[in-house]
């Protein structure tokens, strides 16, 4: 389909819904923020007054990393402990990074309110600044070319995880499961999500190597011990982007 306007419009047509009959919930990849918004590795735009003018209401458009966020408002259901004692109680206040390592490496931040209402705030936390802490760390940074001036984030470096072919496989594993563990402390600490992290996606490293991801995660400093008590999960939820919106309009309409 040539754009986003077609799409609707050919589903309004198959499926016999006017479009003013519904409250559209969007997930995109990429900032869903501003007029109109752009489709990362796409060339669709979509324009916030063009959606309201369709649907006769105003859309909720979010990230699709949120998204997968607020699918934890329903259900815990495919969730594993990485690092610390215990699942997060997610009736108690409290406040967690959110992050995907797929195609690219996405961030949210989850909170939970004294009086149990649940919000979720887009990020873009894999554009932190990087700094190498080894000579491996170092080596990879250097491996990337950008443009002149530009800072390397932490998006470039673990997305090198599918392409680095210079160490043994489980070296590698090693080293990555490490970089994602400071990864995340940095998440926690700037974004003072002192409860923990959860993370999702194909490239996260396997439970095998949850004990480098814990040793990285917890040697930062200062404050070593709201690291150490801070819950650590991998999430496995099938449909999570399309359950999360659902779950997001029943929350804005109080069915939750």
């Amino acid at each position: 389909m040539p754009t986003f306007t077609d799409v609707l419009l050919r589903f309004s047509r198959d499926s016999g819904h006017q479009l003013a009959d519904l409250q559209p919930a969007i997930a995109i990849a990429g900032v869903a923020s501003g007029p109109s918004m752009i489709i990362e590795r796409s060339r669709w735009v979509i324009s916030y007054d063009g959606l309201t003018s369709l649907f006769a209401r105003a859309p909720v458009i979010i990230n699709e990393v949120a998204a997968q966020a607020w699918a934890l408002r329903a259900s815990l259901q495919g969730v594993t402990l990485v690092h610390g004692t215990r699942l997060p109680d997610m009736t108690k206040k409290g406040r967690y990074a959110f992050l995907t390592y797929n195609e690219g490496v996405g961030t949210a931040v989850l909170d939970l309110d004294e009086h149990g209402r649940y919000s979720v705030l887009d990020a873009e936390g894999g554009q932190l600044d990087f700094a190498g802490i080894s000579d491996a760390e170092r080596d990879l940074a250097r491996s990337i070319v950008t443009v002149a001036g530009a800072a390397i984030s932490w998006e470039n470096i673990l997305m090198l995880r599918q392409h680095v072919a210079t160490t043994a496989i489980e070296e590698k594993d090693l080293l990555f499961a490490r970089l994602l563990g400071r990864f995340v402390s940095n998440l926690m600490y700037t974004n003072g999500a002192w409860n923990g992290a959860f993370m999702t996606g194909p490239l996260v490293p396997s439970p095998k190597l949850d004990a480098e991801f814990s040793s990285a995660f917890t040697t930062r400093r200062p404050y070593p011990r709201l690291l150490a008590k801070a819950a650590v999960c991998r999430v496995a939820q099938a449909n999570s982007v399309l359950r999360g919106c659902a779950v997001m309009l029943a929350s804005r309409f109080g069915l939750l």
